[in-house]
């Protein structure tokens, strides 16, 4: 899935400026300690919970069509509320 290496890439290149960056002197540094908070407490773990979901993906998700289409739930919603109402 080349959405997924792109995904690993971002990751990666997100920690790795991160820790060169820290290195720096605190002045010299080009991002700002929020922005580094953020990434490390919520960008990250947002990618590692999608890249942990495609790799327990279940099978028919990417190869098989849904259980049912759209149109099909609509008309068996529409189906059983006629039903309800008794006009079948």
């Amino acid at each position: 899935m080349p959405l997924e290496g792109l995904i690993y890439a971002l990751k990666n290149r997100l920690q790795r400026d991160i820790h060169f960056d820290s290195k720096r002197h605190m002045m010299d540094q080009q991002i700002n300690s929020s922005v580094v908070d953020i990434i490390l407490d919520e960008v990250l773990p947002a990618l590692d919970t999608i890249l942990l979901y495609w790799e327990n993906e279940p099978e028919y998700i990417e190869h098989e069509e849904p259980p049912m289409t759209m149109a099909e739930m609509h008309q068996s919603a529409w189906e059983r509320k006629q039903m309800i109402k008794g006009r079948r």
